[in-house]
């Protein structure tokens, strides 16, 4: 084919140099061109619409005329033109595979156009695969890379949607490139492209199952090539490397990865790459990443784990380094913070700070001081006078009790009294300096106490109310958190579950139960009903009807089905089924399947309406004579006899 394309027509200068890829998509060629001793190298794709004559004659034969199978095949050849557009805006891109131009020539005889791409030649990925295995950094960066071209792709709203190898390329200095937008879909659409061939394996579930989708999908393809090279080359839910894979068993994978099933996690020993990965192949669109940028984040940090632990030894040695001195100097600046500390805010051994009284800034009361419960540093620190005070006061004391005995020694009557005012005296003073003390101690207590714990001792906890706990069985979860509010209590909504007698939406348990008193503002937890359980309906189109069977019984479902004829299906697939997969049912729901019966078979030619004397004998059956019936004479009906006209009026008057 390279022999038959005549680049120099629509390019001059250039020259095709070798095949370098070929698909269903046409073929890619290594071209240069040589300037004023430069020699510059492009890669030149080639595609023809239509691909062959069959398309023609399959669209033809849907009852198109010739002038609307044109119009059909040209549409596309506009689609691909408009993606080569869409290609030059995205130029300039280190991540995107960069577009030089485009020709479109029509063929001299009949329907069909040959199209020209010229583009930015790069090394395929598979390419560099073959020769050296990627690492995980450099899947890592392979990921980061592509991100950063989706990135430029959202900013002009483009869903790229066929992520895979193929389309991925690397450049020279080591970027990984995104290529070929929508292209090969643009082939896809073709009678003979109809089928998702290939594609399968990155394809985000929306898609296949024909749900709204958005750029999303083109994270779960990433996420699925990140996966392949991260998993020994195998796709999820395919036998372990370096066990054999039949198709078969690739049909299976695929059925179950569509089919919402959790994917296994990849063979690799790294849970944070793991985790990017099983992010961002996610079946619940809700639950990928929300933007390409939010994944490359995540990316760019595993990637630097890679090269973090040189950094954190030379900063834990740092960290080594300063904790041997800080003990010193915290200590020193502990030491010398006492130090300047007032009197008042001295801490205690424990390391408390006392919180002294008004009147209380030597760290004593004035009742600890007459008491003698001062210490021996801080008696030193009063005047010797007032030391000395309460000594002088008990000796002088003793000398007036000894003069006043023996005065009145020989009034015995003065004595008993006085022996008795005595003792009532010392029992009061008893009394009062017990009291004293007490209050003292209190006193004492508290002074060496925290902030906290003076405010607990002073703390009289609040009188509880208790309520009674309402019936929310059978109630919706409004109507129970509003009785709940009611009642003074919070609602506290637990993990529902299924329920055969109740319907869903409906309280089924509560916890504490109805009728308990429980103090005022206490939670109560609730549990809402899913209804009656429902099982998953499995993907079987494209299975055998015995496969699809086998999948619709294990999964608790009935089936019944039909047989049509159908071009394009083998007989005993399955075309399509009643409800959708991966939606919601309950166990024992039917699903109607359609299987094909194949093409149609042709239908013979119908005998011709003129009978072939010679070969067909038909005996003569005589004819019986029919018996005469004599003729009744048909009396025709007379004219209905017609009035009699009017006497014409005479021209004189009789009375005259």
């Amino acid at each position: 084919m390279d022999q038959e394309i005549d680049i120099e027509k629509i390019w001059r200068g250039w020259k095709i140099v070798e095949l370098i890829g070929t698909g269903s998509y046409g073929k890619v060629y290594k071209i240069i061109k040589e300037d004023f001793g430069h020699t510059y190298v492009s890669a030149l794709k080639v595609m023809t619409i239509p691909t062959n004559q069959a398309e023609v004659v399959s669209v033809r034969n849907e009852g198109m005329d010739e002038k609307s199978v044109t119009s059909y095949f040209y549409s596309m050849v506009e689609d691909i033109v408009k993606e080569c557009a869409l290609m030059s805006k995205l130029q300039g891109n280190s991540n995107i595979v960069s577009y030089e131009d485009h020709a479109v020539v029509p063929h001299q005889d009949g329907i069909g156009w040959d199209i020209y791409i010229r583009m930015e030649y790069l090394t395929p990925l598979y390419e560099r695969v073959n020769k050296s295995p990627l690492k995980q950094q450099d899947v890592v960066k392979l990921g980061i890379d592509l991100c950063r071209a989706l990135e430029t792709c959202g900013t002009y709203d483009i869903i790229h949607r066929d992520i895979k190898p193929e389309n991925i390329f690397l450049s020279d200095l080591g970027h990984y490139k995104l290529g070929d937008f929508g292209i090969a879909r643009q082939l896809e659409r073709t009678s003979a492209g109809l089928t998702k061939t290939g594609t399968l394996t990155y394809m985000a579930p929306e898609i296949y199952l024909g749900r709204e989708y958005n750029a999303s999908v083109d994270l779960y393809s990433l996420g699925i090539v990140l996966y392949r090279f991260l998993n020994d080359a195998r796709a999820p839910f395919l036998p372990p490397a370096p066990q054999p894979i039949t198709v078969t068993e690739r049909e299976r994978a695929t059925q179950r990865r569509f089919s919402g099933e959790p994917l296994p996690p990849p063979s690799i020993k790294n849970d944070a790459l793991v985790k990017v990965v099983l992010k961002a192949c996610a079946f619940d669109p809700k639950q990928r990443y929300h933007d390409a940028a939010e994944m490359r984040k995540d990316l760019e940090a595993v990637l630097s784990a890679y090269y973090a632990p040189e950094a954190i030894s030379e900063d834990v040695k740092e960290k080594e380094q300063k904790t041997v001195e800080k003990p010193k100097e915290d200590s020193e600046k502990r030491h010398e913070g006492t130090k300047k500390l007032p009197r008042e805010k001295q801490p205690n051994p424990d390391g408390t700070i006392v919180l002294l009284f008004p009147g209380q800034a030597d760290g004593v009361s004035e009742q600890d001081k007459s008491a003698g419960k001062v210490k021996d540093a801080e008696k030193g620190a009063l005047p010797e006078e007032q030391q000395e005070v309460p000594e002088q006061q008990e000796e002088g004391d003793k000398n007036s009790v000894t003069e006043e005995r023996g005065r009145f020694k020989n009034r015995k009557v003065l004595a008993a009294f006085g022996s008795a005012a005595v003792v009532l005296l010392g029992f009061g003073f008893t009394l009062f300096s017990m009291n004293q003390k007490q209050e003292q101690q209190q006193k004492s207590l508290m002074v060496h106490m925290t902030a906290a714990e003076q405010i607990a001792a002073q703390y009289k906890p609040p009188k509880i109310t208790e309520v009674k706990t309402p019936n929310l069985v059978g109630l919706t979860k409004e109507e129970a958190e509003a009785a709940l509010e009611e009642a003074g209590l919070f609602p506290k909504e637990g993990k529902s579950k299924y329920s055969d007698k109740v319907q869903a939406g409906i309280v089924i348990f509560q916890k504490p139960k109805k009728n308990r008193m429980v103090p005022e503002g206490t939670e109560i937890k609730y549990v809402i009903s899913l209804g009656a359980k429902q099982v998953k309906i499995p993907l079987v189109n494209g299975l055998l009807l015995e496969e699809a069977q086998g999948n619709l019984e294990a999964a608790g479902l009935k089936f019944s089905w039909e047989e049509v004829f159908d071009e394009d299906v083998d007989a005993g697939i399955v075309i399509s089924q009643s409800l959708e997969a991966g939606s919601m049912a309950e166990p024992g729901t039917e699903v109607h399947l359609v299987v094909s019966k194949g093409p149609k078979p042709q239908e013979e030619e119908k005998p011709s309406s003129r009978p072939n004397r010679q070969e067909t004998y038909v005996p003569e059956v005589p004819v019986q004579p029919e018996p005469s019936v004599p003729e009744i004479p048909v009396q025709e009906p007379e004219p209905p006899a017609q009035e009699p006209e009017a006497p014409p009026e005479p021209d004189f008057n009789w009375m005259e």
